[in-house]
C-alpha cells in the first residue's frame, strides 16, 4: 500500500474532491469569522464600519448640492494623509456616487461591501487562470478560501475603501490588451498613484492604449460639470504630498524606520529611495511588456506594476496589501513547491502583521519578490514570445488548447494505415474466415 493510502489526510488531500471539500470549509470558517468582526464593529459606537465610505457619500452630497468638494485646509497647505472625513481622490469618483448618496445607509455600506468582497474574489479566480490553473469548482473553492482569511480583505470591507476595486484592476493589468488599458484608466482615475501603470499600458500596444483611452474619455464629462472642483483637487495632491504621513498605522519602511528611532536623514533617505524605486518599477513593468510581449509580459510586469503603486504614497495602509492577492493568486500556478511555502510564509506574515505592522511590509515584499521570481520563467514559449493568440491573452484559444488530450495525437493516414494492416493479419487468419456462428 503506499503512503498516500496509508495515511487518511493523505487520501483526502490526493483527491480533488478531498481538497475542494477541504476548501469549502475553510471559506465558511473565514466568512463566519468575517462577518461575525464586522458585526461587531458596526454595535461599537466607535467601530469605524465603513469609516472610508462615509467620506466618499460626504463628498458625493456635497457635489450635488454644488457646495465645496475640499475642505479649506486640504487647499490651503499641506495636511496630513490621515483624517476622519477627508475626501482625498479626483472629482470623478464622488460624481458617480451621487445617486446612491441619498440611499438608506445600511443599505450602500451592505452593497459596498459585497460588491468589495465579489471584486476580490474575481480577481483572484480571474489571475489563477490567467497563471495557467484549470478550471474547476476546486479552483474556486480555494479563491473564496484565500478571500476570506487574508486579512488586508477584511480590512478593506471593514473600512469600505476601494481596495477590492483596485485589486480587480490588477487582475485586469495582468490580462492584458484592452481589459488592461481600460482597468489602468479606471483606476487611475480613482486613486491616482495606478497612473504609475501607464508606462506598462502604453508599450502593451494599440489595444491596451485604445482600451485606456477610451476608460478615461468619461473624465472630459466631469471636467466640464465641475471645472472648480478639478482646480481644487490640482492643488490637494500637492498638499497630501507634502503632509504628515507619520501615523502609527503607515506600514511602509520609511514610517516605520521613524517609528524604530532610526534618526534622520535615516526615514527621509528611505522616503527618498520609496520614491525613486516606484519610478523605477513603473519603468520596469513597461521594459518587461516590451521584451516579453504578450500575455507572458503583460503577468511578469503586474509584479513591478503593483509594488510601483505600493511604494510612491507616502502612507501604506494595511488594506492596499489586498491589491496582493491577486498578485500571489497569479503566480501561483507557476510557483514551485519552495516558491509556495515561501509565498504562504509572507502571506501568513501579512496576516500576522495586524498585530506587528513590520511583518507585514516585510511580508509584502517577500511575496512580490517571489512572484516576480515565479513569472520571470513562466510562460516563455516560442509561441508566446512572438506574440500568439495565447500571447495576446485569448484564454479561449488557451482553454480549447488544454482541453485535448495530451500526447501527439494520430492522423488520418497513420490511422488508415492501422486499418490496413489490421485487415491483412484477419485475410492471413484461416480461422478469420469462417462463419462467426463456427468459431
Amino acid at each position: 500500500m503506499s503512503r498516500a493510502g496509508g495515511i487518511p489526510i493523505l487520501r483526502v488531500l490526493a483527491a480533488p474532491r478531498g481538497r475542494t471539500a477541504i476548501a469549502v470549509a475553510l471559506w465558511l470558517a473565514g466568512t463566519g469569522l468575517t462577518l461575525a468582526l464586522l458585526a461587531r464593529q458596526a454595535a461599537d459606537p466607535a467601530g469605524q464600519v465603513a469609516i472610508d465610505l462615509d467620506a466618499y457619500l460626504a463628498a458625493a452630497r456635497r457635489i450635488g448640492e454644488g457646495t465645496a468638494l475640499y475642505a479649506a485646509d486640504q487647499t490651503g497647505g499641506s495636511f496630513a494623509a490621515q483624517g476622519v472625513g477627508r475626501y482625498l481622490y479626483p472629482p470623478l469618483f464622488a460624481q458617480l456616487l451621487v445617486p446612491v448618496a441619498g440611499l438608506p445607509h445600511p443599505v450602500v455600506v451592505t452593497a459596498w461591501a459585497i460588491a468589495q468582497w465579489l471584486a476580490v474574489l474575481a480577481a483572484t479566480w480571474l489571475a489563477t487562470g490567467l497563471g495557467g490553473a484549470p478550471r474547476s469548482l476546486e479552483r474556486l473553492a480555494w479563491c473564496a478560501a484565500a478571500t476570506a482569511w487574508f486579512l488586508p480583505v477584511f480590512d478593506t470591507l471593514w473600512k469600505g475603501n476601494v481596495s477590492g476595486f483596485l485589486a480587480l484592476a490588477v487582475a485586469l493589468l495582468a490580462a492584458g490588451g484592452a481589459a488592461g488599458g481600460g482597468a489602468t484608466a479606471a483606476a487611475t482615475l480613482a486613486k491616482v498613484v495606478p497612473v504609475l501603470w501607464v508606462p506598462a499600458v502604453a508599450a502593451g500596444g494599440r489595444r491596451a492604449l485604445g482600451g485606456m483611452l477610451v476608460v478615461a474619455a468619461i473624465a472630459l464629462p466631469s471636467l466640464l460639470l465641475a471645472p472648480g472642483a478639478w482646480a481644487d483637487y490640482a492643488r490637494v495632491l500637492p498638499n497630501l504630498a507634502g503632509g504628515d504621513a507619520g501615523q502609527a498605522t503607515n506600514l511602509a519602511p520609511w514610517a516605520i524606520a521613524g517609528r524604530a528611532g532610526l534618526p534622520e536623514p535615516v526615514p527621509g533617505l528611505l522616503r527618498a529611495l520609496s520614491i525613486v524605486a516606484a519610478l523605477g518599477l513603473s519603468v520596469l513593468a513597461a521594459v518587461t511588456v516590451r521584451r516579453r510581449p504578450g500575455l507572458a509580459g503583460s503577468r511578469q510586469a503586474t509584479v513591478p506594476a503593483v509594488a510601483a503603486v505600493l511604494l510612491l504614497p507616502a502612507a501604506w495602509w494595511y488594506h492596499y496589501l489586498a491589491l496582493l492577492l491577486p498578485v500571489a493568486a497569479l503566480a501561483w500556478p507557476a510557483a514551485g513547491t519552495r516558491a509556495r511555502i515561501g509565498m504562504t510564509g509572507a502571506m501568513t506574515a501579512i496576516v500576522l502583521g495586524v498585530a506587528w505592522l513590520p511583518a507585514a511590509t516585510a511580508g509584502a515584499l517577500t511575496l512580490l519578490g517571489l512572484a516576480w521570481s515565479a513569472l520571470a520563467g513562466h510562460g516563455t514559449t516560442p509561441g508566446e514570445d512572438r506574440g500568439s493568440d495565447a500571447a495576446r491573452g485569448d484564454w479561449r484559444a488557451r482553454r480549447d488548447s488544454n482541453s485535448r488530450p495530451s500526447g501527439p495525437q494520430p492522423d488520418a493516414l497513420s490511422t488508415e494505415l492501422r486499418a490496413l494492416e489490421w485487415r491483412r493479419g484477419r485475410d492471413s487468419n484461416p480461422r478469420s474466415r469462417l462463419p462467426d456462428s463456427t468459431v
